[in-house]
């Protein structure tokens, strides 16, 4: 549209991608079949150091294919998206983003207050700095929402800090991370207050554990990560991760926020298990990649409980059925 304060103004309409800092909360989901997309309408200006979006879009609802792959790709007239995300680069390999994202969903689909599941209207103000300093780097990020769910007062958050330091020998590249994640739960399923964290759109699979078991809502996660690279054509990473649920009371959530099983009582605990992750990505030659990635999932002690095993939710998906589970995946790319 114009130059602006030393940058460029857009504007953009119709069916698009948004994709915003970490993805912790918007992203395209990469690793799904059909990836998120979106109609609707999107501002922003953009330069060097800076940028800000102004946006409002329905998401494209995959829920339309099925169960069979026929029809013309339409939006969710039932959810809304919408809301603010700026970035600005004080200096390199810094960023600091401060947002806000509102969302309404019209229609009776998430478990809220008082088992009853509903719609929800929610509003997230959140931020994140990440910054590396000579060999050492870390990431901080959090945000508060509020709103209403299910008719009653919505108020969570979730907080994601992490720490670490790469080390350079020859062509070898070392970086090692400890990260703390943490998304609010629902502590008293009957009291007047919903309190489990709406996760969005979330890059869950690449946070939470490649085996894709939970979402970010009522979920605690140390993970610690080596990555080792050779010569920027071999990578490998190395992941551990320690989940546990955030509230006993609450339900476990999938990567698409649905709850898969609760115990409103909490007799069942917190320990959801560990996961190991292995990732190893080889380029080949500038224009082929190979991929290969396993996981094995230490099921935790959450699932023995006769509640959880017996529950209405039946055998849920992965490791959710008490036994410990195996994912393996290998992918190759040729770019033309």
């Amino acid at each position: 549209l114009d130059d602006v304060a030393e940058g460029e103004l857009w504007f953009r309409g119709g069916r698009q991608e948004l994709i915003y800092g970490s993805q912790r909360l918007v992203s395209s989901r990469p690793w799904r079949n059909t990836t998120v997309t979106f109609d609707g309408v999107k501002s922003f200006w953009k330069r060097t150091d800076a940028s800000c979006d102004l946006f409002w879009v329905r998401p494209i609802d995959i829920r339309q294919h099925l169960p069979r792959d026929s029809n013309f790709d339409h939006p969710d007239q039932s959810q809304q998206l919408f809301g603010a995300f700026a970035s600005w680069k004080p200096r390199e390999k810094r960023t600091l983003d401060a947002y806000y994202l509102g969302q309404i969903e019209s229609d009776p689909l998430v478990l809220g207050g008082r088992l009853v599941v509903g719609e929800f209207d929610t509003h997230t103000l959140g931020g994140r700095v990440h910054d590396e300093a000579g060999p050492f780097f870390y990431e901080i990020e959090g945000g508060y929402q509020f709103g209403s769910s299910t008719g009653l007062e919505h108020s969570a958050g979730f907080v994601t800090a992490g720490a670490g330091k790469q080390i350079t020998q020859g062509s070898l590249k070392a970086s090692l991370w400890l990260y703390y994640d943490w998304a609010s739960g629902d502590r008293d399923p009957m009291d007047s207050r919903h309190s489990t964290f709406l996760q969005q759109f979330p890059r869950g699979h690449y946070y939470l554990g490649i085996a894709d078991i939970m979402g970010r809502q009522n979920i605690k996660d140390i993970n610690l990560q080596l990555q080792l690279n050779h010569d920027d054509r071999l990578k490998l990473v190395l992941a551990l991760h320690v989940l546990t649920l955030s509230n006993r009371s609450d339900a476990l959530y999938n990567p698409s926020g649905i709850a898969i099983y609760h115990d409103p009582s909490g007799e069942s605990g917190t320990d959801i298990g560990r996961e190991v992750d292995a990732i190893l990505n080889w380029s080949i030659t500038p224009r082929t990649h190979l991929g290969l990635g396993y996981s094995h999932v230490f099921a935790g002690s959450y699932f023995d409980s006769p509640v959880i095993q017996g529950g209405p939710a039946g055998r849920a998906l992965n490791a959710a059925n008490g036994k410990d589970a195996d994912f393996f995946y290998t992918q190759f790319t040729l770019r033309f």
